[in-house]
Formats: structure tokens, C-alpha cells, sequence
């Protein structure tokens, strides 16, 4: 499965690397400036935060030969 994970974060962040400078391009060609692009960028970095924050393990799994450590 891990095959799938990374092939999914590698194709969402290629998209994301591909889809940031046209969509940043377009607004400033709307707004002429770059602020509302800046803070939406801002803003997506926070989801991710928080998405990464609610998908993190909660309980660690003991494995066997580390319990006493």
C-alpha cells in the first residue's frame, strides 16, 4: 500500500506545483497584485496543517524488544 500513498502525494503535489503559478498568474492578472494569492496560499497552508494534525496516529503501537526502553 505504501505504493499507493506515495503515488497519490506525488501526482496531488505535481498538480499543486503545476496549478499554483497558472492560478497565481491569473489572479494577479485580475487584481493586479499579488496579495490575494499570497494569503490564499496562507490560507491552504493552514488546511494542511490541520489535515495533517487530525490524521496523525493517536496512540503509538508497542513493538516486541522495545517495551523496556
Amino acid at each position: 500500500q505504501y505504493g499507493t500513498i506515495y503515488g497519490t502525494l506525488s501526482v496531488a503535489g505535481s498538480l499543486g506545483a503545476a496549478v499554483g503559478p497558472w492560478l497565481t498568474g491569473l489572479v494577479y492578472d485580475q487584481t493586479g497584485t499579488y496579495a490575494p494569492a499570497f494569503w490564499l496560499a496562507i490560507g491552504l497552508c493552514g488546511v494542511s496543517i490541520i489535515s495533517m494534525w487530525v490524521a496523525a496516529p493517536r496512540k503509538v503501537r508497542l513493538v516486541a524488544g522495545r517495551v523496556g526502553r
